[in-house]
């Protein structure tokens, strides 16, 4: 749990730094680590950052999908306060 927490947070600086790349390999590495352990929350959280990055870069179709999964699926757990 550590682990994806620091890869999710070192995700979001990279990304409000416009490192792109680092972004991506801390997010991806975030999602890995919380598919593998179950964690539906914090694995939306990483969701919501990979639609951010997706806009960011360009990917606008990806980043709605995202966006998208992320509203549902926080819908999902109960958590309004969360959607978008």
């Amino acid at each position: 749990l550590a682990l994806g927490s620091v890869h999710t947070a070192l995700g979001s600086i990279a990304l409000r730094l416009r490192d792109h790349a680092s972004a991506a390999r801390h997010l991806r590495a975030a999602h890995a680590l919380y598919t593998r352990t179950a964690d539906s929350l914090s694995l939306l959280n990483v969701l919501a950052f990979q639609s951010l990055l997706d806009a960011a870069t360009g990917d606008l179709d990806a980043a709605r999908r995202g966006a998208a999964t992320v509203a549902a699926g926080y819908g999902r757990l109960g958590d309004v306060a969360e959607e978008f």
